[in-house]
């Protein structure tokens, strides 16, 4: 796969080693240069991930993330973000981003992102959760709170704080001994009633960047959220 990476003051925002792209099955990364920017080389080169700085006020991250999924449906966004800037983080997933990590990211951890953004499911490194953790706490294990505006069962909330911290429906399955059908008529519930489309988007929710439920109760469920 192809892996776009935009920079930053002549620096990428982020680099691999050399046993990442091989175990991510990378086949080469590329950067814009000073006669190309990033939406222009991601509509040639119809990259399958993206990787940009969080912080760079002049990168629109959903338009970024808008053209990524134009050129290749299963293409996906990682930023680039400080632990500090959990906000900032939590932005970019709202707004259509996959994956964040840190500047420090270890090997295992950018290996896992861009596995993980490959296929469709999200990930957050686990700084940037620990960061997040209170506000998910917050968000899930109050029934008082907007998540149980949205009517989620005991249950559903609980599968939600799995989704939030990164687990996939096997992983889910493991951990709260269910069938994986069954979490996923799970996922499918909570994306329903949160009224999002995707798992990315409940993520984005469970981390506490979404003022208020979607009120766009009509949106269509991604092909892959669940």
């Amino acid at each position: 796969m192809i892996v776009l990476i935009d920079r930053q003051d002549d620096a990428p925002a982020f680099n691999f080693s050399d046993r990442t792209r091989k175990l991510a099955g990378i086949e080469r990364i590329e950067h814009p240069d000073s006669r190309e920017g990033f939406l222009d080389k991601a509509e040639r080169l119809r990259p399958r991930i993206g990787i940009v700085s969080a912080e760079r006020a002049d990168l629109d991250i959903g338009r970024l993330s808008e053209v990524l999924t134009t050129c290749n449906d299963s293409a996906g966004l990682i930023v680039v973000t400080s632990s500090a800037e959990r906000q900032t983080a939590g932005f970019a997933l709202r707004n259509g981003a996959r994956g964040a990590l840190t500047p420090a990211a270890t090997e295992e951890e950018s290996t896992a992102a861009l596995l993980s953004v490959k296929v469709g499911h999200p990930f957050v490194a686990p700084e940037l959760i620990t960061e997040m953790h209170s506000v998910i706490g917050t968000l899930l294990c109050a029934p008082d709170r907007s998540s149980a505006g949205c009517g989620l069962t005991d249950r559903e909330r609980e599968v939600l704080k799995l989704l939030a911290l990164g687990y996939s429906n096997e992983g889910i399955a493991g951990q709260l001994c269910i069938s994986i059908a069954t979490v996923r008529s799970h996922v499918l519930h909570i994306l329903r009633k949160m009224r999002v489309r995707n798992r990315s988007q409940a993520v984005a929710t469970a981390y506490g960047v979404y003022a208020a439920v979607p009120s766009d109760s009509t949106s269509p469920l991604d092909a892959q959220a669940v």
